[in-house]
């Protein structure tokens, strides 16, 4: 997925590298931990409210090409997955930034797993999320009023 951002790709990568900035846009962040061991690992720590259950979300960095690529390890609750975000000039000094996120085929929940259906529906929905809050963070400098995407109900066989 991806989308076009009104703001030149010093800025767009500012917001998705500075953990300060992260901690505004990225949806269900409340604060970045104290404790967070940061840049020096490539590591940070942040408190995240996943749909009323408190968690921390660890995000570890991978690879990173300045003003190019971000690839990083998110891991809350039971989930892991890869964020990898690459950034490209487009008209008008804005910025095209494209996110895919990579999850295995099932993920565990309380009481089951989630199949590979509701695992790419969370997937493309969390990229979804995340591409609207970077880019209204870049363009608004505000931070967005957006949730994360609702985990469906182990066993529940209805597909929207």
């Amino acid at each position: 997925m991806a989308t076009e951002i009104s703001a030149p790709r010093r800025a767009v990568w500012e917001a998705i590298t500075d953990p300060e900035q992260e901690r505004h846009w990225r949806p269900g962040v409340s604060d970045r931990l104290d404790d967070s061991p940061g840049d020096e690992q490539g590591r940070h720590r942040y408190r995240l409210r996943l749909h009323d259950v408190p968690v921390v979300l660890d995000k570890l960095l991978i690879e990173s090409t300045v003003q190019e690529q971000l690839r990083s390890e998110l891991r809350f609750g039971l989930f892991r997955f890869e964020e990898s975000f690459s950034l490209f000039p487009a008209a008008h000094a804005h910025t095209r930034l494209g996110l895919k996120v990579i999850a295995p085929n099932q993920m565990p929940v309380v009481g089951g797993q989630l199949d590979r259906f509701d695992v790419r529906r969370f997937a493309t929905d969390l990229a979804s999320v995340t591409l609207q809050a970077v880019r209204d963070w870049c363009e608004r400098g505000e931070a967005p009023e957006l949730e994360l995407p609702r985990l469906p109900m182990v066993g529940d066989n209805r597909r929207a």
